[in-house]
């Protein structure tokens, strides 16, 4: 029983390690309604007059992707999207996505020409209102 314990004691303060790791470069950002997980890189990319190029990683039970008309659903993924964030003009762009199954191998990866991408509006009470809000409180000058 000592030993079932010990062993227990020890996965749990691995598994603790790991998830403070990925806590040191990914900043908790919120969970949505149906219980997807999104964080932002601890750095960003790049920052031009009050647009914020970051990375942002959500952990997804389930997501659909249409790209060029065709639709892909995936389940229990990671999504790693390179966003810009515009903190003066409050709108937000994704530029490329890459989508992974839970063992890390790559299943989709969509890169969003100039001409395809899509400045949005942050709606309200959403994630991009999170995800905005965060952006724009960690690195806005």
């Amino acid at each position: 029983m000592k030993k079932l314990i010990c062993l227990l004691l020890v996965l749990f303060m691995i598994n603790n390690v790991g998830y403070s790791q990925e806590s040191d470069d990914w900043i908790y950002v919120g969970v949505s309604k149906g219980g997807d997980r999104m964080y932002v890189k601890s750095s960003y990319v790049s920052k031009d007059e009050g647009v914020v190029t970051i990375w942002v990683k959500q952990y997804a039970k389930k997501k659909t992707f249409t790209t060029r008309g065709k639709s892909a659903t995936y389940t229990n993924v990671s999504v790693l999207t390179l966003y810009q964030v515009d903190c003066d003009q409050t709108k937000i762009n994704s530029k490329s996505m890459y989508i992974y199954n839970a063992g890390g191998i790559l299943l989709k990866s969509i890169k969003l020409e100039d001409y395809e991408s899509n400045w949005t509006d942050v709606i309200p009470d959403s994630m991009g209102e999170a995800l905005f809000n965060k952006v724009c409180e960690l690195f806005r000058e």
